[in-house]
Formats: structure tokens, C-alpha cells, sequence
């Protein structure tokens, strides 16, 4: 995880976090998944955790929280980790689907027991008990509180879902794990806020999602364009539903290959504008 991340956001030390609905996004134009995998590996320290994968394979994860300093493999052989290859399901799922309607029918009925079938069908509970099941699973093993973990939600509207069934996903989902007394966890959701491309599906989810979190982290690019020293833009919101005073805030970043570093707005060029003048 990001050290730096950690003491922007003020968990501490320790860098724990308990029941909190966390929501995360980019606008297209970058790409912000490197805060999914920071609070991955947060996460994995004082929780178990169920992963739900709409985008990338086990082996991307594993590759990237490396470098951070974890080991997802290990985290799963310890009964820490429940990864659930979603991208994977989907693929199958769809050419399994492709032929014609009367395959697509016999298809579906024969995975009635698979719920990322449903979801071809624009039908999320099947998914819902799925996870729930895995959350359980985890939890059993010793009381400890589960984080759930989704990347990306996007996906679910790309492939068809309707914003009305997504929307009462995210409800049954946030209902269920962060209302559990001893046993609450904290849910983490992954989309495309849809500002940059004005997509107005994306755009739906993401304010309805903003509106219950307990913090928010937007990834976007620079206003300005391109430029080598800085990647893009984090804003960070406190909404005023949490214990926190309402307040956000805006800093500019830079990826490299294990960390990434953040500066507040103008802080680069003001550093490059003292550099040219020293050398006049």
C-alpha cells in the first residue's frame, strides 16, 4: 500500500479502517485503479477480504500488490483472501451465449446454477447471494469483519445491466455489510464517474453512490493536458454523513513502479518556475 496515501487520507499509523463505505473512481481519461489496489492491501492487513474481479485476472493482482509489499496467494492460502474471477465467469458466460437464440436459451438454463449467467440477463440477486456466501465463508473462519472489494462497476452497466438494477445492488450490498453489529466490515466500489466522456449511465450510479459513502476518492486527469512530472489529480471527499466535518481535498500525483507520490496543486510548477529563474 501507499504510506503516503494513508497519511493524506489521516487513517494513522496503523492504517486501519472499520465500516466504511468506501467509493472510488476515474473519469476515463486516467487510469485511477492504483487506489483499488492501495486499499486491497490496506484492507488485508486487519481483514479478510472478498474480491470481486470485473476487469482483470488473479494474476494482475497478485503482480501489482507484490510490488506493494503483499502476497495474494498466500493471503488466499490463509483463508485472509476470496477472489472471485469475475472477468473470467463473463467470458465464459458470453461465448457460451454467442451462437444463436435457441443455444443462448439451453445456455442459460444449464447455468441457472451460475450467477454471472443471471447477470447476462440483467439480474443481480443470483450475484448477491454469491457473495454474500463467500462473505460468510470468510467470516466463519474466526469473527473477523470481511471487507468486500468490487473492480469495476462499470462493467455491469457495459454489458447491459440496467442503472435500476445496479442501483439496488449497491443498496442490498451496502445493507448487508455494513449493518452486521460485531461482524460489519467495510464494502469498497470501484466506477467510472462518466465526467469525461459525458456518460450519462455512469454518471447516474456514480451520484447515487456519493450521496451514501463514508469517504470518496475521484481520480481524473490534468486539466491541462499532459505532462511527464504529473499523471493526474486525486480529489478526496469527507461527505458530511461521517463523524468528519465535511472538507475535501485536491492534490496532484505521480505513478512510478512501487509508489506513487503526491503534490498539492501548483506545487511542481511553482518548483519549475524557481528552478528557471535561478538559472537566468
Amino acid at each position: 500500500m501507499f504510506t503516503e496515501l494513508n497519511s493524506i487520507l489521516d487513517i494513522g499509523k496503523e492504517g486501519k479502517l472499520s465500516n466504511e463505505f468506501l467509493v472510488l473512481s476515474d473519469d476515463g481519461s486516467v487510469d485511477g485503479t492504483f487506489v483499488i489496489h492501495h486499499f486491497l492491501s490496506l484492507f488485508l492487513k486487519s481483514n479478510r477480504v472478498c474480491f470481486l474481479s470485473l476487469t482483470q485476472s488473479f494474476a494482475h493482482y497478485q503482480n501489482v500488490a507484490k510490488k506493494l509489499g503483499t502476497n495474494l496467494s498466500d493471503a488466499k492460502t490463509e483463508n485472509k483472501l476470496t477472489f472471485v474471477e469475475g472477468l473470467r465467469e463473463l467470458g465464459n458466460c458470453l461465448v457460451g451465449t454467442v451462437d444463436n437464440e435457441t443455444q443462448q436459451s439451453s445456455v442459460l438454463e444449464s447455468g441457472a446454477g451460475n450467477p454471472f449467467y443471471h447477470v447476462l440477463q440483467n439480474s443481480l440477486p443470483q450475484l448477491f447471494k454469491h457473495l454474500k456466501s463467500k462473505v460468510e465463508g470468510l467470516e466463519n473462519v474466526d469473527k473477523t469483519p470481511v471487507t468486500l472489494i468490487i473492480d469495476n462497476l462499470s462493467v455491469l452497466l457495459t454489458i447491459g445491466v440496467t442503472v435500476k438494477e445496479v442501483l439496488s445492488f449497491i443498496h442490498y450490498l451496502r445493507a448487508y455489510i455494513l449493518n452486521r453489529g460485531l461482524c460489519s466490515g467495510s464494502l469498497v466500489l470501484f466506477t467510472n464517474n462518466g465526467n469525461t466522456f459525458e456518460d450519462e449511465v455512469n454518471s447516474s450510479v456514480w451520484k447515487y453512490l456519493t450521496h451514501s459513502a463514508s469517504l470518496i476518492l475521484e481520480v481524473s486527469g490534468l486539466s491541462s493536458g499532459y505532462c511527464r512530472e504529473v499523471h493526474g489529480e486525486l480529489m478526496i471527499t469527507w461527505p458530511e454523513s461521517t463523524n468528519r466535518r465535511k472538507k475535501k481535498k485536491k492534490f496532484q500525483y505521480k505513478l512510478s513502479e512501487k509508489n506513487v507520490s503526491f503534490f498539492a496543486l501548483g506545487c511542481l510548477q511553482l518548483f519549475y518556475d524557481l528552478l528557471f529563474i535561478h538559472y537566468l
